[in-house]
C-alpha cells in the first residue's frame, strides 16, 4: 500500500509542476486541469491515513472501501 501511495504522490508532484510551468507560459487553462489532477491525486494518497489503511485498498487508480 505504501508504494501505491508514494507513487500516487509522486505523480501529484508532477502534475503540480506541470501547473507551475503552465501558469508561467500563460496557459492558465491548462495549468488548471493540471491542479485539478494534483489535487485529486493528493486526496487518494491522504484517504487511508484519515480513513484507516485497513479499510482502504488501491485498485487500479483509485483507493475503494472494502
Amino acid at each position: 500500500m505504501h508504494e501505491k501511495i508514494a507513487l500516487t504522490l509522486r505523480r501529484a508532484e508532477i502534475f503540480k509542476r506541470d501547473a507551475e510551468i503552465d501558469f508561467s507560459n500563460g496557459d492558465f487553462d491548462i495549468c488548471m486541469f493540471h491542479l485539478e489532477q494534483a489535487t485529486q491525486l493528493m486526496i487518494k494518497a491522504k484517504l487511508p491515513e484519515v480513513k484507516g489503511a485497513r479499510y482502504l485498498r488501491f485498485i487500479g487508480a483509485d483507493f475503494v472501501e472494502v
